[in-house]
């Protein structure tokens, strides 16, 4: 998950969402992905949702609850 700067800037998509959990231990990794694609010249939208007091695959769990 650390592609380089010249090829963020040719991905081909409009839009890109990127979640993340508070509690999970790849945080840091989702962050900096995400300033890195604001960085590289990419000129479409991305979007970061931070989901608070959430650990690593919150969303699989609600599936089975």
């Amino acid at each position: 998950m650390n592609p380089g700067v010249e090829d963020l800037s040719r991905l081909g998509t409009k839009r890109i969402l990127i979640f993340v959990a508070e509690e999970d231990y790849l945080i840091v990794t989702a962050k900096n992905y995400y300033e890195k694609l604001k960085r590289s010249g990419w000129k479409e939208t991305v979007e970061l949702v931070e989901n608070e007091k959430e650990d690593h695959c919150f969303h699989l769990l609600l599936g089975i609850l």
